[in-house]
């Protein structure tokens, strides 16, 4: 937590890697119960304050132009909101009931997202059909109402009212179906689909923008494209929506200029992207039994792609982007199933972002493939990382493909940046239920 004036200072977003999902986890906050709020004081004294709360911190969000308003959030699904940031702290989760939640049941929050339009609009995700907004930082509340479960809530980055919300049907949540319920479903075609809404008012509203979705995200301001919608999503165009487990054929890259009135079909079999600063990956299918992609990159707002290349020709098992701040790509590549396990090589790219060369051998990554990778905010360009020194110094060996049985995840933001970020869940974007 970064300290200056006295006060705490949130840390930057949190950003995704182009990894299957097991590589894209959410804040997992080594703070078991505890948060120690550092102050610094006169003649350059260090006062700290220790608050207890009822379990793990999962997520902090900083709130409101000054920061002054935080929120908390608990592995036990509490939230608690800081008015002085993060002097003291109140649990408000008891507060949300009375405001159209069933006091029978407790509330259990699972996402915190804060508009980066408007700082003092806030949406709080929870279980059971129950969510909120507030647009005072959290002075007061008024409750979502949607049929289906939100799965996620991601805000407009220039318009405060709007937000993309995907949910999953009711039929998704039904425990198994003989087959005469099977038959039922298929008749009244009521079907477990990934659905994917706009709301331009702040959840008052709903317009549908697409079924069957993986992943979504607003286009990015550099290219003028933020009010464009990107996403990938199944062809299919009836039938329960299939977990996307491996890389697969029958998904495409899409996008959408006018909230789903036309839906562009721009790569086809581009199963998973990531939006970084002003960079598009798409994760393309090359060959579905040998599960290897191609990673195909455009630097101007997807008008173009080109095909990542590489100095040497691997196999591309999936990869993560590493950082995009420095006007070039930071990449690690999984290059398949071959020894030695738990490395990939890291590449840099020219400023276009997809002619690259090796810049480190054998990087370490764990088998949930994090890796250990990471830029040092005070030194512009400088890196740290770790490397397994096996006597190939060409760097042509790989790790095995342990976990890519799961392919969704987040679509905005690299390695490093969730590294710092510290905050933003992983399942924000992603079609995982």
């Amino acid at each position: 937590l970064k300290v200056s004036g006295g006060r705490l200072h949130p840390p930057p977003q949190a950003p995704r890697g182009l990894e299957p999902p097991h590589c894209w986890p959410g804040m997992r906050a080594a703070m078991v119960g505890h948060l120690l709020a550092w102050a610094v004081l006169a003649q350059k004294k260090v006062g700290v304050k220790e608050v207890v709360f009822d379990s793990p911190v999962a997520d902090i969000q900083w709130a409101s132009p000054s920061n002054k308003a935080v929120f908390l959030q608990t592995s036990k699904g509490r939230l608690y909101r800081s008015k002085d940031g993060g002097e003291a702290w109140d649990d408000i989760t008891d507060g949300f009931k009375g405001k159209g939640a069933d006091s029978a049941d407790a509330t259990v929050v699972d996402q915190i997202v804060v508009s980066h339009a408007d700082r003092n609009v806030v949406g709080v995700v929870g279980t059971k059909h129950m969510h909120w907004i507030t647009d005072n930082a959290g002075l007061t509340w008024r409750r979502v109402r949607h049929k289906a479960t939100i799965h996620s809530f991601t805000f407009h980055p220039t318009r405060a009212s709007w937000a993309l919300v995907s949910t999953w049907t009711p039929e998704c949540s039904k425990p198994p179906q003989t087959k005469k319920e099977k038959e039922k479903e298929a008749e009244s075609h009521q079907y477990c689909q990934h659905m994917l809404y706009i709301t331009k008012d702040l959840g008052r509203t709903f317009q549908l923008v697409a079924t069957y979705v993986v992943q979504f995200n607003w286009g990015h301001e550099s290219h003028g494209q933020q009010d464009r919608i990107y996403f990938t999503r199944f062809r299919q165009g009836d039938g329960d929506q299939p977990k996307l487990t491996l890389w697969t054929r029958d998904v495409d890259f899409c996008y959408t200029d006018n909230q789903g009135g036309k839906i562009n079909k721009r790569i086809p079999r581009g199963n998973k992207f990531l939006i970084s600063n002003n960079y598009i990956f798409v994760a393309k299918l090359k060959d579905q039994d040998a599960q290897t992609v191609n990673l195909m990159v455009s630097a101007d707002g997807s008008n173009t792609f080109n095909q990542a290349t590489l100095p040497v020709e691997l196999e591309e098992k999936s990869y993560t982007v590493l950082d995009t701040s420095e006007g070039a790509v930071m990449l690690h590549v999984n290059h398949g199933n071959r020894a030695p396990v738990g490395v990939g090589g890291v590449y840099i790219s020219d400023k276009e972002g997809y002619r690259y060369a090796m810049s480190l051998p054998n990087n370490v990554r764990s088998p949930s493939g994090d890796c250990e990778f990471d830029k040092v905010l005070s030194l512009e360009g400088v890196y740290l990382a770790n490397f397994k020194d096996n006597g190939d110094p060409e760097g042509k060996t790989a790790e095995a493909n342990a976990a890519a049985d799961q392919l969704e995840d987040d679509a905005a933001g690299t390695d490093v940046d969730r590294k710092h970020a510290g905050g933003g869940r992983g399942r924000g974007k992603d079609e995982e239920i």
